[in-house]
């Protein structure tokens, strides 16, 4: 009997052994660091941000704890639609959806990316007002496809704020893959 026994309980220890291991390579969660366990991610921002409420499709959102809370990052986490491509317009097209009576989205620069898993994924920049109809905004972005889900992360803040289009394109671009 204590020989049966010793080998379920070796056996069990073999089986618990990978998914522990695939586990323990995600990072801890801590402050500038989400992690997503469920999808196997992470992405960084500044330690001194403030996590905010977030809006439907989110799983982050975290602000600079200014006045106005910006710069403000987010990711997003949805099913890939039939057909779902990493298309920039489709995205605008959405982004002016998620915010009624913003106006005026121009793509002002785009790059293909290559994440740290080896999943493509396109950075791009755009500015935008608003809805209040003259807050212009400049918002940095990454889309990517992975196991049929579609992920987002924005970075945005002012137009001609102190935070350049390219260092939100950087925040985004510090999104892993586990």
């Amino acid at each position: 009997m204590k020989s049966k026994i010793s080998v379920l309980v070796a056996l069990a220890c073999l089986i618990m052994l990978p998914i522990l291991a695939w586990a323990s390579d995600l990072p801890e969660q801590k402050p500038g660091l989400y992690v997503n366990k469920e999808y196997r991610f992470s992405v960084a921002y500044p330690e001194n941000w403030q996590s905010n409420t977030l809006r439907p499709g989110e799983v982050l959102r975290a602000a600079n704890p200014n006045m106005y809370s910006l710069p403000v990052i987010t990711a997003s986490v949805s099913d890939q639609k039939k057909g779902a491509s990493l298309d920039v317009n489709v995205f605008l097209e959405a982004a002016k959806q998620a915010e009624p009576g913003s106006d005026g989205y121009k793509v002002v620069s785009r790059n293909d990316v290559t994440l740290n898993d080896g999943t493509p994924g396109k950075v791009f920049t755009y500015q935008w007002t608003w809805s209040d109809g003259f807050t212009e905004l400049v918002t940095g972005a990454l889309i990517t496809i992975k196991d049929g889900k579609y992920f987002s992360s924005t970075a945005t803040t002012l137009v001609g704020g102190e935070t350049k289009p390219e260092q939100l394109v950087e925040m985004v671009k510090r999104w892993k893959f586990y």
